[in-house]
């Protein structure tokens, strides 16, 4: 399936449960295959998108690692809450806005 169908469709279905519910959607074989593959936590809550991800893993790597935030705002706030400077976070947690802006701009309806 086409992973931009297949992720429009899974934020579609968390849109519309009020009970709250988790989603797994997977487009890939080995997360850990480059820096431009990847897994990650998704969540959709009345106060809007949030989440981490880390490039260059698998689900069960999640919580083993320190995640990067889905947005440059919250990797900056991160960075700053753990007097991590701009550069360091640049290079080493750049958020998932900041590396894929195409597909954060898909997610922009949720926030």
């Amino acid at each position: 399936q086409n992973p931009e169908v297949q992720l429009q469709r899974t934020l579609e279905a968390l849109a519309k449960n009020s009970q709250g519910c988790a989603i797994i959607a997977k487009s890939m074989i080995f997360g850990n295959y480059d820096f431009d593959s990847g897994a990650g936590v998704l969540n959709l809550r009345e106060t809007g998108l949030s989440g981490t991800w880390l490039p260059k893993a698998q689900t069960e790597d999640l919580g083993r690692r320190t995640g990067r935030r889905l947005s440059k705002e919250a990797s900056q706030k991160w960075a700053q809450a753990h007097n991590i400077c701009d550069n360091v976070r640049q290079s080493d947690f750049l958020s998932l806005e900041e590396k894929f802006l195409p597909v954060c701009a898909g997610l922009a309806h949720c926030k």
